[in-house]
């Protein structure tokens, strides 16, 4: 990847988008972990930016947050939310990025993305469920209803929405 103006700008503004979009939380008062549209903009990064730029900007966000910018879920920061219980869900955010680029490499249909997205999201939510039985010591069955099934319903919605949306805005761009 060049380091031009214009793939600076791109990262940039979509660091700024996954900031906003983690901004919109919703606590769940049976899990650690809140509903928000974090995993939006992980889509959007995957299918606009592409594999570098995408991973490149989520590590960016990530390390934001961990020194204390305000960037994660409901405006929380620090290494703190990066080692807790959250911590599986930003390894699977950089994971989501690359396979979605992988998997669309040779043919950006619309169903090919959204099987690709859906398998992202699966990956985001595999990497949340493991390392939240790891770091609670409990079950992965355990772990999965705490933090990977109540979301599966918004993450449908989350997919259905923001794969067509991320692939006009790739279309659009020069």
């Amino acid at each position: 990847m060049k380091a031009s103006t214009r793939n600076l700008t791109a990262c940039a503004m979509m660091v700024a988008i996954l900031a906003v979009l983690a901004q919109i939380a919703i606590p769940l008062p049976f899990s650690p972990v809140p509903l928000t549209l974090q995993t939006a903009g992980i889509i959007l990064a995957g299918l606009i930016l592409g594999s570098k730029k995408g991973a490149l900007t989520v590590l960016v966000y990530i390390i934001l947050g961990a020194v204390g910018a305000p960037v994660f879920a409901a405006g929380r920061a620090g290494l703190g939310v990066v080692a807790g219980p959250t911590g599986g869900f930003f390894a699977g955010f950089i994971l989501a990025v690359l396979l979605i680029d992988w998997l669309l490499k040779k043919n950006r249909s619309l169903l090919r993305s959204y099987i690709a997205v859906a398998l992202a999201t699966l990956l985001i939510l595999v990497c949340g469920v493991i390392y939240y039985s790891i770091w609670a010591k409990i079950s992965f069955w355990a772990s999965f209803i705490a933090v990977g099934l109540p979301f599966l319903p918004g993450d449908l919605i989350k997919l259905l929405l923001f794969t067509p949306l991320g692939l006009a805005v790739k279309k659009a761009l020069p």
